[in-house]
């Protein structure tokens, strides 16, 4: 599949928001989260956080995003 056409479907399950991780989880590399910020497909909301280029942010759940709650032991 497509890095491009991977983007947007990840983005489409998430609300338009995906995080560096998620990506590089589904096999998104590097390169192609950059080449997505270059072309306009996404945008760098915060460290960590990016938005599709055509959605608004939902800060709170941007902000859940980047700051889960980690299970403690």
């Amino acid at each position: 599949m497509d890095q491009q056409v991977l983007i947007k479907k990840l983005a489409a399950e998430h609300n338009g928001t995906l995080t560096h991780n998620q990506l590089i989880n589904n096999n998104v590399s590097s390169y192609n989260i950059n080449l997505a910020l270059k072309s306009g497909l996404l945008e760098r909301t915060r460290s960590g956080i990016y938005q599709e280029s055509d959605t608004t942010e939902d800060i709170f759940y941007s902000l859940q995003q980047k700051y889960k709650r980690r299970k403690l032991q």
